[in-house]
């Protein structure tokens, strides 16, 4: 399990919301990527579910169970960073329909699918992306990440601590191809 901080890109998605990754947008440019960068082994990992869909309704199942409400699903565009994204670059995620773009979650999501991992991420909407509202990260926006994140890493642990994780018909652990 993981989460970060994400701006919102849709209106659906306000600050304050969980929102559970279901796809990603790879607008990274200098991170390595894969383990099988040495051009020794040709591996292709599945992105069909980069997320893993049982810990997924796992973690939904929890949460529900805590009373955290999860605003959705949703695509993560992640870009390099550090600097914010302008004006056009989100005008053109939203235009494209993604909901949320931040500056984490790749290359963990790859590097877990080559290790056979399951790897769930949720987004914690702390500010309204460029262009959406002119309104940055706050110290207010800081208080809405550390009391989500504090609820999120309730529902993990509970999670964890119950042994209420299973791989049971989980394909994660199969999704390397090597030619």
């Amino acid at each position: 399990f993981a989460s970060g901080a994400a701006g919102s890109c849709q209106p659906a998605f306000k600050p304050g919301d969980a929102v559970i990754i279901d796809d990603f947008v790879d607008f990274t440019k200098n991170r390595d990527e894969s383990f099988f960068q040495d051009g020794c082994t040709v591996c292709h990992a599945s992105m069909r579910e980069p997320y893993c869909r049982h810990l997924q309704e796992q973690f939904t199942a929890k949460a529900k169970k805590l009373n955290l409400t999860i605003a959705g699903t949703g695509t993560y565009v992640c870009t390099e960073g550090p600097r914010f994204e302008t004006r056009a670059e989100i005008g053109f995620f939203r235009k494209m329909g993604w909901e949320m773009v931040g500056m984490t979650s790749v290359p963990e999501v790859l590097l877990a699918k080559e290790k056979g991992i399951c790897y769930c991420a949720i987004a914690m909407i702390t500010n309204w992306a460029t262009g959406m509202e002119d309104q940055p990260v706050t110290p207010d926006s800081l208080d809405v990440i550390s009391t989500l994140k504090h609820r999120l890493n309730q529902i993990f642990l509970a999670i964890f601590t119950e042994d209420t994780l299973t791989q049971e018909g989980c394909s994660c652990k199969h999704s390397l191809l090597y030619l």
